[in-house]
Parts: structure tokens; C-alpha cells; sequence
């Protein structure tokens, strides 16, 4: 009886890898990123920063200007390591994405759109990309100012 190198391979990995699906299968988190963590985030505002909560951070600072526009405080610039230029279509080319994983630093998304620093924001948290900020003057969350009433004139339908 001979032992053939081909055969020990082959049975190897027979083995070995329906073992590791039942090892990743037993683990409770799929997400390489965890969505729980980004959805919380989000929800608690702990990710977005006024322009002076982002000029006393410390270390160094990648500011990612999303519209051109916007003039930004007196001042708000003068500790920045780097700062990149982009409209929000070309941000995640293959040049600014490698520059913007790469930074070692805090991260600021400048938008006068909310809604585009914030979609942003998430796509980069879901690369994998951590200290990152949205940067929003505006002080108060989007607080629901109305409270639901059920008409009252109709019956429920049953």
C-alpha cells in the first residue's frame, strides 16, 4: 500500500473545509464591520461634530470637502494635516478612496448637504474606515415636532 501525496492533499482538504463553515456558522457575528455598532452611531448622533469640536480633536485631520462652496469658519483649517477637494461622485474613485483609507487620522465629510456627507459616511464606515466624521453646524437633530392622532370620525375595520 502506497501513500500518495495527492491523496493526503485531497483528503485534507475534504476535511478541513467543511469544518471551517461549521466553525464560521457557530460565531454570532457574519459582518466584518459591525452593523449594530454603525446603526447606533447613527442613531445617537456620536458621529456628527460642530467645526469647533473638530478643530480641538487631537491628532492629525483629513478634511474631505464635498462641495466647493461652502465657506467654513475663520480658523477652521489652520490645524488640518490635509484636505481633499471632491465632488461626491469621484470621491470613491480608486486614488481618494486609497488616500482616504490610508490616512492615519481623523476623517471630516464638510457637505452642506447633510444627506450626502451622512451617505458618505456610511459607505466608508462599511469599507471598513474608522474616526470618521460628519461635520454639522447645525446644533439640534432633526427632532419630529408632530405627534400621531388616529382619526377619530371613522371605526376600525375589523
Amino acid at each position: 500500500m502506497t501513500i500518495n501525496l495527492k491523496n493526503i492533499v485531497t483528503g485534507t482538504l475534504i476535511l478541513a473545509i467543511p469544518g471551517l463553515v461549521v466553525i464560521r456558522s457557530l460565531t454570532s457575528n457574519h459582518f466584518k464591520p459591525d452593523a449594530e455598532l454603525h446603526a447606533l452611531q447613527s442613531y445617537n448622533h456620536s458621529v456628527v461634530v460642530t467645526s469647533d469640536q473638530a478643530e480641538i480633536m487631537a491628532g492629525n485631520k483629513l478634511i474631505i470637502d464635498l462641495d466647493s462652496e461652502v465657506d467654513h469658519p475663520e480658523g477652521y483649517n489652520s490645524s488640518v494635516n490635509e484636505e481633499l477637494h471632491s465632488d461626491a461622485k469621484s470621491i470613491l474613485n480608486r486614488i481618494n478612496r486609497q488616500k482616504i483609507m490610508k490616512f492615519k487620522g481623523n476623517v471630516f465629510l464638510v457637505s452642506s448637504d447633510p444627506s450626502l456627507s451622512s451617505g458618505l459616511w456610511m459607505v466608508l464606515s462599511q469599507m471598513g474606515r474608522k474616526d470618521l466624521f460628519i461635520v454639522s453646524d447645525n446644533a439640534d437633530p432633526e427632532i419630529f415636532k408632530y405627534e400621531f392622532r388616529p382619526d377619530t370620525l371613522t371605526r376600525p375595520e375589523f
